[in-house]
């Protein structure tokens, strides 16, 4: 797979969707982990890594996608590359993280600096300390 190259003022554009996510709550199939960590990623580069995944509107539906593809992990995995550890993040990258902002599940975040990604949930958007963080996949 071929790295993902930031568009021109990429940090506008995931500033822009983090302010407009902020209190949007979580709903499967609009604003769920997964897609929003791809919003983030179509808002930055262009490329969007969930579009074969896209129309499911329910937990039932996500988590058979989700199961059938090898967890958020393999999701990831399969739309952005290799994983790197935790310590590689930059601002961007997407982050497969566990917290109790995720209800100590798994849950994919996009890092909005090195020491944090946010994840929706269910008032919006919640800030998790990268330490948190399993893995991430570089964006950019």
């Amino acid at each position: 797979m071929m790295p993902l190259k930031h568009k021109p003022h990429w940090r506008v554009y995931l500033d822009a969707l983090v302010c407009a996510r902020q209190h949007t709550p979580f709903a499967w199939g609009s604003n769920d982990c997964a897609l929003f960590a791809s919003d983030a990623v179509q808002a930055t580069t262009g490329f969007d890594p969930a579009s074969k995944l896209r129309g499911y509107s329910t937990a039932r539906e996500a988590l058979r996608l989700i199961r059938e593809r090898g967890g958020l992990w393999g999701i990831a995995t399969m739309a952005l590359g290799d994983a790197l550890d935790r310590r590689c993040a930059r601002t961007g990258d997407v982050a497969l993280v566990t917290s109790s902002a995720t209800s100590k599940r798994e849950a994919l975040a996009v890092c909005v600096s090195v020491d944090s990604a946010v994840v929706p949930g269910l008032g919006g958007l919640q800030v998790v300390p990268m330490e948190y963080a399993r893995c991430i996949w570089r964006v950019g």
